[in-house]
């Protein structure tokens, strides 16, 4: 079985407790065998460096910035292209394509239990997180939202149409990629697979004041990128509510009794409990503005 893994890293010597994650990060990853990482960069320092002391086998793409609009940092369409076209090119062999950020820390069983799942294609994913907040391990009933691991198994065919579409995809900055990738179940008609109760993705919050960060840059990043996967959906036939539904019908359009647990199924009854009330104020505040 070999992996072959996108991801992209933040700039190494600017903040002590990201450079810890990004590493805790790396030595998972080199528990995993058969694992490639490609890695997409846009200027940031330090990556290839720690990726070789970390002797992990890595495809190295260093994306020139003219590419991007003006004042952009990144891309996560980009690396997603770039992770397909390996994944696709006719001397490849790899068995899966995933994807994940660089905060989090990979479980060791993953591949053993990817190999037990017969199906020829599917998507494959971890909700919710468990979180690391201020050195804290925080493993709340209530389901924390982000969704920072994807697996997928595809045929050559399926990769193929996956980077069709991923030409029609803009993405620019902070936000919106795993609604776009959660939304491959519908574009390739492919079954899904949570594989939380087999595994959990610990997430490290990140140091966003150390990396200089601010929440009013995602916050703005976040909107462009959602009009930008509302003009993709539109294009290509898709629901609007992979965009406009948020993570309630993500969740909702990948659930399945098969692979329910009671902490799982007690996880989705919170959320969905809060998805109704959350449903039920905007009914008040529309009735009141209608007054």
């Amino acid at each position: 079985m070999k992996l072959l893994w996108w991801t992209s890293f933040r700039s190494f010597g600017i903040s002590r407790d990201n450079d810890n994650t990004q590493r805790i990060f790396l030595n998972s990853i080199r528990n995993l065998n058969n694992t490639t990482l490609i890695v997409s960069q846009f200027g940031e320092r330090g990556v290839k460096k720690n990726l070789t002391t970390h002797k992990v086998k890595f495809i190295f793409k260093n994306v020139k910035k003219n590419i991007l609009p003006q004042g952009k940092k990144f891309s996560n369409q980009v690396m997603c292209h770039n992770a397909l076209v390996e994944y696709c090119n006719k001397g490849s062999n790899y068995n899966y394509l995933v994807y994940s950020t660089c905060d989090i820390f990979v479980p060791e069983n993953l591949i053993k239990i990817l190999n037990t799942i017969k199906l020829k294609n599917f998507i494959g994913y971890v909700f919710p997180n468990v979180l690391v907040k201020n050195g804290k391990l925080l493993k709340n009933i209530f389901p924390l939202y982000g969704i920072d691991l994807i697996v997928f198994k595809l045929s050559k065919n399926l990769a193929k149409k996956f980077l069709k579409l991923n030409y029609d995809w803009e993405q620019y900055g902070w936000g919106i990629n795993e609604h776009y990738l959660m939304s491959m179940k519908q574009a390739l008609d492919i079954p899904s697979v949570n594989l939380w109760k087999h595994m959990d993705i610990i997430k490290f919050e990140n140091d966003f004041m150390g990396l200089n960060e601010s929440r009013g840059r995602q916050i703005s990043d976040w909107v462009n990128n959602k009009n930008y996967l509302l003009k993709y959906l539109k294009k290509n036939k898709l629901s609007n509510l992979w965009a406009n539904g948020s993570y309630y019908y993500i969740i909702f359009k990948h659930f399945n009794f098969k692979f329910l647990s009671f902490r799982l199924l007690l996880n989705y009854m919170l959320l969905f409990f809060h998805a109704s009330l959350i449903f039920l104020y905007k009914i008040l505040r529309i009735k009141n503005y209608i007054k």
